[in-house]
């Protein structure tokens, strides 16, 4: 599903990245973690296309995605969902029209819209707040309508960047209870965080990243040692 094969990153003078060689499988559940300026950020953009690396290859899904044309990224954007520390929500918009836009920007029809929109918002427990728009909501919500966005079009791999960075303990563990639901049902996830407590809480792979290399990667009960 996911693999980086000697991919170097560098920005003029800069190695961000060095040498990184990653397999994801079907079914993973993956702690990406390391200190700040450890390279997180730059990898997670290389993964959504953002970004290209200096050298070396990243397939996910089987795209090449290091010999992706412009006009390809947001075909290969629509099979990953991706979530972020700030939510990114459209703040004129509703919960259920957050979420539909996601299909409406992929021409779904209008059948589509209405039989998925509210399966989603039920699996992560907001269908009660569908008429609400995002400044009625509290920050774990917002994040909930953001997950549920982007597993609207059901993709294989579920990016999620910093996804508690802004939540209090409570709301943290109930999204990160969420990502291992889903994770159960068959998406790969992928987690990006600082939060050492989550990370040895969910016991899955942990990949420990430091000064653009991989210090470890510890396969099973992983676990995030400062």
């Amino acid at each position: 599903m996911i693999r980086l094969d000697h991919v170097y990153k560098k920005y003029g003078d800069v190695l961000v990245l060095d040498n990184l060689n990653i397999d994801v499988e079907e079914g993973d559940f993956v702690s990406l973690v390391g200190p700040s300026g450890a390279g997180k950020s730059t990898l997670i953009k290389i993964l959504i296309a953002e970004e290209k690396p200096t050298s070396g290859h990243v397939y996910v899904r089987g795209y090449d995605i290091t010999r992706l044309k412009k006009g390809d990224v947001p075909f290969y954007r629509r099979g990953i969902g991706v979530v972020f520390q700030d939510f990114k929500l459209l703040q004129q918009r509703t919960v259920y029209e957050n979420v539909a836009f996601a299909l409406e920007v992929c021409n779904r029809s209008n059948q589509t819209i209405i039989n998925r929109v509210p399966q989603i918002l039920d699996m992560v427990g907001l269908l009660h707040r569908a008429d609400y728009l995002p400044q009625m909501l509290s920050a774990g919500e917002m994040q909930r309508v953001a997950i549920a966005r982007a597993l609207v079009n059901q993709p294989q791999l579920l990016i999620a960047d910093e996804p508690t960075g802004n939540l209090d303990p409570i709301n943290a563990w109930e999204i990160i209870q969420l990502l291992l639901r889903i994770n159960e049902a068959g998406t790969i996830v992928f987690l990006a965080t600082h939060g050492k407590e989550i990370v040895n809480s969910v016991k899955k792979r942990v990949i420990t990243l430091e000064a653009g290399k991989i210090k470890k990667d510890q396969r099973k009960e992983g676990k995030y040692v400062i």
